[in-house]
């Protein structure tokens, strides 16, 4: 591997991102359709395997607040949210937008 490629490895960092929210229909859901741009850093990592193990942690707790919580409600489109959160290198080009 190129030595300029490990050092921009070493250099990336991860997002953990979440999809933004809107209104649909007078009810709340999140916007899966968003660009990435669009999506809100939850928390950063320096490490994808830090950024994995509470993405997965963070989908467990949320998917049961999502079966409990009123379907369109804003307590519902936020589990939602956060059950369809991502991890994102910080260097991928897709966080820059059109």
């Amino acid at each position: 591997m190129n030595p300029r490629h490990v050092a921009a490895l070493a250099l990336a960092g991860w997002y953990l991102m979440t999809p933004p929210i809107i209104e649909k229909a007078g009810g709340y859901e999140a916007d899966f359709n968003a660009p990435i741009s669009r999506w809100s850093v939850n928390s950063p990592f320096d490490a994808a395997s830090e950024c994995r193990a509470v993405n997965g942690q963070l989908v467990l707790e949320q998917k049961q607040r999502l079966d409990k919580a009123p379907i369109h409600s804003l307590d519902w489109a936020v589990a939602q949210r956060l059950v369809t959160s991502q991890c994102i290198s910080s260097d991928d080009p897709r966080l820059k937008g059109n």
